[in-house]
């Protein structure tokens, strides 16, 4: 088992945190503190359950269990750049991260999948 520090899903989902901070900080107060929050809680989340899900010895429905909030995730941001209170090349950058994690986890499935 490798140190979820030195997975590339990590790496990304901890990008992907470090993107999505600063941004909120910026969201109107009227939206700072509902979607701004929702979006940072939900990215720190992610990136704990890769630690969750490398630890553990039942990954199948771990991965699933991460993708579904995942998911929930891209909504929010998506709802985000709608209402203007991020710019597209911010919501570029974001979804350029998402879309890495979502085929790393997909890939990570498949590979404990039992067959």
């Amino acid at each position: 088992m490798a140190l979820y520090t030195n997975l590339p899903i990590y790496k990304s989902c901890y990008q992907l945190t470090n993107t999505v901070a600063p941004i909120v900080a910026k969201f109107p107060k009227q939206y700072r503190f509902n979607l701004g929050n929702k979006l940072l809680d939900m990215a720190i989340d992610i990136t704990v359950q890769i630690f969750t899900i490398n630890s553990s010895y039942e990954k199948e429905s771990i991965i699933q269990n991460f993708l579904t909030p995942f998911q929930v995730f891209i909504t929010s941001i998506r709802l985000a750049k709608d209402l203007n209170l991020i710019s597209i090349q911010q919501f570029a950058h974001i979804t350029k991260i998402t879309t890495s994690i979502e085929k790393q986890a997909t890939g990570w499935k498949k590979s404990v999948t039992k067959i």
